[in-house]
């Protein structure tokens, strides 16, 4: 039985779809039109499982993310538009689920996320991660998506979906968010 490759990584890169296999870390960077599909992601380290930034047209869909109670993150997004995480597991992480960051025209739908173990630096179970508190959803600085579909339970520290004032005066407030047929 050999271990998965270390990751699937893509920077820069454009229009591709990868369908299936297993890695530790999904990364994509500075990337559009990436679609990644009925994959399994799996690491017991801190850090994200799933890494988006810098990119536009990206799909993950029909995969299991699991962090093995260490991995910080889920599915991290940043400065990223026109990203859907649909049907996707995400599960044992250490602090979020998903944690998006400045990110407009999401799509996150469909999703089971559970098991989110609040491991953390202030948290009353020591961990990986910066902080101890730990969300199914993390949203700052994020307009105009939908969050519908999902699944959320088993989150042990702080809330199903976490809406950060982590801004910069109201222009950059999240807004634009379409919550539907969700459980909590």
């Amino acid at each position: 039985h050999s271990s998965p490759p270390a990751r699937l990584a893509r920077y820069g890169q454009s229009q591709q779809v990868f369908d299936g296999g297993h890695y530790e870390h999904l990364i994509i960077r500075n990337s559009d039109s990436i679609t990644v599909r009925n994959a399994h992601f799996s690491i017991a380290s801190a850090g994200s499982v799933v890494a988006i930034n810098d990119s536009q047209y990206v799909t993950v869909e029909n995969s299991n993310v699991g962090g093995g109670g260490e991995a910080c993150e889920g599915v991290s997004i940043g400065n990223s538009q026109t990203v859907t995480i649909a049907r996707n597991e995400i599960h044992d992480i250490a602090d979020d689920g998903l944690e998006i960051y400045d990110a407009t025209g999401l799509v996150i739908e469909g999703n089971t996320i559970y098991r989110m173990l609040g491991k953390g630096t202030d948290g009353a179970i020591p961990g990986p991660c910066y902080n101890g508190h730990s969300d199914g959803i993390e949203l700052g600085r994020v307009s105009s998506s939908t969050i519908t579909g999902n699944l959320i339970f088993d989150v042990r520290s702080n809330a199903a979906v976490f809406l950060s004032n982590d801004a910069n005066g109201p222009a950059q407030y999240s807004r634009d968010l379409v919550f539907t047929n969700n459980v909590f």
